[in-house]
């Protein structure tokens, strides 16, 4: 098949998700989505054959929990999940540089003019937080001690596994260090983050070699020597840029919650959630030879699975203590090997999982229950 034509493809398909989409809320609730907005790679332009499409659906009441679906046609995951302006709101104040869609969307569906106004009234907003320079230094070192915290962790294990799980948190902590420094945001998704800080001008000296090293790691020794020498090279530049990055401030530790029981209603649409979010960026990564995506792809899934574990009880899924720099493949086979361990969950409360073997299935069937 020629790229132009699973292009094609891939956008009826999307096509005709978001038809079945509209079709709903004018069914169900059509004065409650105020606007959708394709994000991620369909609005950049850079997809690959198995990407899902990244909606962005505002509402602005409560009666458009039934628009919720988490699926799989064939072999790619979906997620269709509603949010309210709130969550836009929180993410103009800049506390992250994951603000692409409030800046990078492309609207396919909007109730009335004054949405898109209230859409760019917050895009300004983030711009004004983005800019403010003494705002951004205390972001700085917010995350500067998040990271030395992460440090003081990795030098009390010998566990490797653990050691790649804190190694990923401190390259994601660095990458929204530098986007903050460079008064800039994530634009093109964690596969291009790399590419995207390279072009930055702010930065250690020597800061890309030994970021670009570390998903390379392959001893709890490499990794500690080279995430103390990341942090001294950062606390180094920073402190030539006038930011006291050297005073330590105590990371935050989580409150202790009592484990609620886990339950079908908690479950279901997870694992065809992981199969959306994950799944194939693991045999992208493979593929395109990218340990860092690779890496970063299980640090975020071993995220949910320990956000799970903590809520409720179940037993930990150790997802990424499998990683292997050097064999690609093998993390993707034991991402689906964990996968599948979750999926016993599904088994015990009787879910079955949402799958189509066609979009015309899922069109006809995706809120046949309602």
């Amino acid at each position: 098949m020629s790229k132009e034509t699973w292009k094609q493809e891939i956008l009826q398909r999307n096509e005709i998700i978001i038809r079945t989409l509209l079709e709903e809320i004018q069914r169900s609730c059509p004065e409650s989505v105020d606007l959708i907005g394709i994000g991620g790679s369909f609005c950049n332009g850079d997809f690959y054959e198995k990407s899902d499409l990244d909606l962005a659906i505002l509402v602005n009441d409560n009666q458009t929990w039934r628009l919720n679906r988490c699926f799989i046609v064939e072999d790619v995951g979906f997620d269709i999940y509603t949010q309210g302006w709130e969550s836009f709101e929180k993410m103009a104040e800049y506390k992250t540089p994951y603000v692409t869609k409030l800046f990078d969307l492309k609207c396919v569906y909007c109730r009335n003019g004054h949405v898109l106004e209230r859409l760019i009234e917050l895009r300004k907003k983030a711009l004004c937080h983005m800019c403010n320079q003494e705002e951004n230094t205390g972001k700085i070192l917010g995350l500067f001690s998040e990271i030395k915290g992460w440090m003081k962790e990795l030098e009390e294990t010998d566990d490797l596994g653990q050691g790649y799980w804190i190694l990923s948190r401190i390259l994601h902590q660095s990458e929204f260090l530098i986007y903050m420094a460079n008064q800039a945001y994530v634009k093109w998704g964690t596969k291009r983050i790399p590419e995207e800080i390279s072009r930055f001008s702010k930065m250690p000296n020597g800061f890309l070699a030994l970021y670009r090293s570390l998903p390379q790691c392959s001893s709890i020794s490499e990794i500690r020597l080279k995430c103390a020498q990341l942090i001294e090279d950062i606390a180094g530049w920073l402190e030539g840029e006038k930011i006291p990055a050297r005073q330590m401030i105590q990371r935050i530790q989580k409150p202790h919650c009592e484990k609620k029981p886990i339950s079908a209603d908690v479950l279901r649409g997870t694992y065809e959630e992981i199969w959306s979010n994950w799944k194939n960026k693991m045999y992208h990564a493979a593929e395109i030879n990218s340990p860092y995506l690779s890496l970063m792809t299980m640090s975020a899934c071993q995220e949910f699975y320990n956000e799970m574990y903590e809520q409720y009880q179940i037993d930990r899924i150790d997802l990424i203590g499998h990683y292997k720099a050097e064999k690609l493949q093998k993390n993707a086979e034991a991402f689906d090997a964990a996968m599948e361990e979750w999926r016993k969950h599904y088994d015990r409360l009787g879910i079955n999982v949402l799958r189509f073997s066609s979009v015309e299935e899922m069109r006809n069937n995706l809120y046949k229950d309602f």
